[in-house]
């Protein structure tokens, strides 16, 4: 009977926690379809919209109304979800594609609970150039040893250098609900790297290609000699440059 009753508390509380996953598709979906009646999106939002990062053929702007406001940008159509990566209980990363009658976006949304309500903490908005979001395994192992390199010069407690090797001049990190722009802003975030007992590491969840000059990549990454836990999330959108070299142009960790 006690093992039954022990059965039964485990199933109920199962079914609780189930319950508790956000329905952040809905949410995803009454965000679009507040663009395409024109009406407010700042409630969708954690504090501001500075945390919007769109790479799209209209290029930058400073609010996502202004953004599917461009001319160029014709009849928001829908969203379609890809895949989602939770970091904790309070805070996700969801990727989808938003589909107008010109382009295909892919939209990567960083999602933080606040006080009861999900609410939207970054938006990546970037066009999809390329034919195929599928990465070769030749660009696969391509982008292993970028990584790589990443955690060496990381864990080599010298931030400033580390920046200048692997992030363009222009360079964009977002962390804990702030924007900074350029290298030296971006060391000065990763300061805290210069303590010789830190150590990180990262491991990939997953890339897509976005043009024959970007990939995007979400991963783990972990703190400390001993890897606990599941980590936590990190984004990166690579960028190809004229060397032939590949540099972090957005950076975004919870």
């Amino acid at each position: 009977m006690k093992k039954a009753l022990f059965l039964f508390l485990l199933f109920l509380l199962a079914g609780i926690t189930a319950k508790a996953q956000p329905d952040l598709q809905s949410l995803q979906q009454e965000w679009v379809d507040a663009i395409k009646m024109g009406d407010s999106t700042s409630g969708f939002y954690w504090d501001d919209r500075s945390l919007i990062y769109s790479k799209i053929k209209t290029g930058d702007a400073e609010s996502i109304m202004q953004v599917f406001k461009k001319e160029e940008i014709h009849n928001l159509q829908g969203y379609s979800p890809i895949q989602s990566f939770q970091h904790d209980t309070f805070r996700y990363i969801t990727v989808g594609k938003l589909f107008t009658s010109a382009d295909s976006l892919m939209l990567l949304t960083g999602w933080r609970e606040v006080e009861g309500s999900w609410l939207k903490e970054t938006d990546v908005i970037l066009t999809l150039e390329s034919e195929t979001t599928q990465i070769s395994s030749v660009s696969d192992r391509l982008f292993d040893q970028e990584r790589k390199k990443w955690v060496e010069l990381a864990n080599q407690h010298n931030p400033e250098a580390h920046i200048k090797v692997s992030y363009t001049e222009d360079a964009t990190y977002f962390g804990n609900g702030r924007k900074s722009e350029g290298r030296q802003e971006i060391a000065e975030r990763y300061s805290y790297m210069e303590n010789p007992n830190y150590q990180v590491d990262l491991e990939k969840e997953r890339l897509w290609r976005i043009s024959e000059s970007n990939v995007l990549e979400i991963g783990r990454y972990f703190t400390g000699a001993e890897r606990r836990g599941n980590g936590g999330l990190y984004v990166i959108l690579w960028e190809k440059q004229e060397s032939g070299e590949w540099q972090i142009e957005l950076d975004f960790n919870f």
